[in-house]
């Protein structure tokens, strides 16, 4: 099976910290989505992060489908560096992507991205 590809255009963030937006504003990133469906592997790639404390390449090896709309993908072992992601959530509803979920720890923080698909 072949890896799909999806380029998410995100205009606004939120960043999360304690149940605290922490900062937001507008902001031009694309995000690459590689999404393996047989492995549940996910490789992103963020282009033009703008200074906001997250890497701009990354994996996930676990892949679940949750009931509210969105998939979640995880590390299969927890890393403590505070601008790595052990979580990414994809919201969707319909057949398209509605937003996306980083979560870092050390200290817990959210980061999410608004935006929509531009390219499968």
């Amino acid at each position: 099976m072949f890896p799909k590809k999806i380029q998410f255009r995100s205009n606004k963030y939120e960043e999360w910290q304690a149940g605290q937006c922490i900062s937001h504003g507008p902001i031009d990133v694309l995000i690459t989505l590689t999404i393996y469906l047989v492995s549940g592997r996910l490789d992103v790639q963020l282009t033009n992060v703008r200074g906001l404390k997250i890497i701009d390449s990354f994996s996930f090896e676990k892949m679940d489908i949750l009931p509210d709309m969105r998939m979640q993908f995880v590390h299969g072992s927890y890393d403590f560096n505070p601008i790595i992601p052990y979580v990414c959530h994809i919201f969707y509803s319909d057949t398209t992507i509605s937003h996306i979920r980083f979560a870092m720890s050390n200290p817990d923080r959210l980061i999410e991205f608004y935006g929509c698909v531009i390219a499968k």
